[in-house]
């Protein structure tokens, strides 16, 4: 292979500490840096944390206006980065809308164009599900590499097509159980004696924070010594903050923010809530279950995300009473090893980002 670095440009919607985002760094950060120079287009305004996680990688970081407030002046600025680096590869993470992307990518003359498709959404209604049709054809068209965190996601993005399976792998000895530093932290946020229930992701709606606190309400008065441990940022948090305030839930809801530790936090929780209104798969999910966290999920989440027995599906319909009523009957049993149980199925890190650097190697060599 010649010493030239492979250019690969990844698209996000944004540098917020997301699962995507956190798909990415782990993929980078177990990869060889030398061969790539890598350049990262969020769509919004970053979290610094992430930014600068991004930054000591060696990713160089564009940060382009939110397309639905200046849409020309977002496609300006992408056509413009596009030209100026002249890309090997282009890799976007926008789902429905990855369309753009490639099809500036093809203008630009960019080589290899991955559509990434990380969610199942249901969207409602004629005209949503006629336009979702419309752009899974564009990306069709455009595209031609395309990509998927697992089988589910393949299929709503790309239909029959040959799809690669990315899997949203971790790595897993960060997120072990480990009983000294559930103790540390715990005495640190100060719920030695409490029965913690976390919950990790963006505040948007597709991550359901509403019925969490609608649960988590039902679940303070079955259990007074329940708390509820909230990591992410978004723009609804505002609005939970005050919905908590509204239930009197104050002294028992944790807003802790973006953390680039996250793995120590997980040590602290006893069980791990995820009511989503739709997903791909949902890489926290493979998080809580390294840690060995009884996990609660909506019936949308993708099956295969299911690795343990540790995982229990629930329906959206179903009363916040009865899913508070289930979280309380959880056995919190000893928390074990599931080192095996992870690299079996495919989710460990290290052989996996191989995989990924090979696969970008062989593209720009053949």
């Amino acid at each position: 292979m010649n010493e030239r670095k492979i250019k690969i440009v990844h698209v996000v919607g944004g540098l917020h500490s997301g699962g995507v985002e956190a798909v990415i760094y782990n993929y980078f950060s177990h990869m060889n840096m030398n061969k790539f120079e890598v350049h990262i287009i969020s769509n919004s305004p970053s979290v610094d944390e992430c930014e600068k996680q991004f930054k000591d990688l060696g990713c160089i970081i564009h940060v382009l206006p939110e397309r639905r407030k200046d849409f020309f002046g977002n496609l300006k600025q992408t056509w413009k980065i596009f030209k100026e680096y002249r890309f090997d590869i282009l890799h976007s993470h926008m789902n429905l809308n990855s369309f753009y992307h490639m099809f500036l990518g093809l203008l630009a003359g960019i080589k290899v164009r991955i559509a990434h498709s990380h969610l199942v959404e249901f969207p409602s209604g004629t005209i949503s599900r006629l336009t979702a049709s419309v752009k899974k054809l564009l990306n069709k068209m455009f595209a031609n590499a395309y990509f998927a965190c697992g089988e589910s996601a393949g299929k709503y993005m790309f239909g029959n097509a040959k799809v690669h399976i990315l899997k949203n792998s971790i790595n897993v000895n960060s997120f072990l159980y480990n009983d000294a530093i559930r103790n540390e932290f715990r005495k640190k946020l100060g719920i030695s004696d409490k029965l913690c229930i976390g919950h990790v992701g963006r505040f948007t709606e597709q991550k359901n924070h509403h019925m969490i606190l609608d649960i988590f309400r039902e679940l303070s008065e079955i259990n007074t010594n329940a708390v509820l441990m909230l990591i992410g940022t978004g723009e609804l948090e505002n609005d939970i903050r005050n919905k908590v305030n509204e239930y009197n839930l104050k002294d028992k809801v944790m807003f802790l923010g973006v953390k680039n530790d996250i793995y120590n936090y997980y040590q602290a929780m006893d069980a791990f809530l995820f009511p989503s209104t739709y997903e791909g798969l949902g890489i926290v999910l493979i998080e809580a279950q390294s840690a060995s966290l009884p996990c609660i999920a909506s019936d949308v989440v993708p099956n295969e995300v299911k690795i343990t027995e540790l995982v229990e599906f629930l329906p959206l319909n179903l009363s916040a009473k009865k899913w508070a009523e289930k979280i309380n009957s959880l056995e919190y049993n000893e928390r074990t090893n599931r080192t095996s149980q992870i690299v079996s199925a495919g989710y460990e890190i290290n052989s996996a980002a191989q995989e990924l650097e090979d696969w970008y190697v062989n593209q720009i060599l053949h």
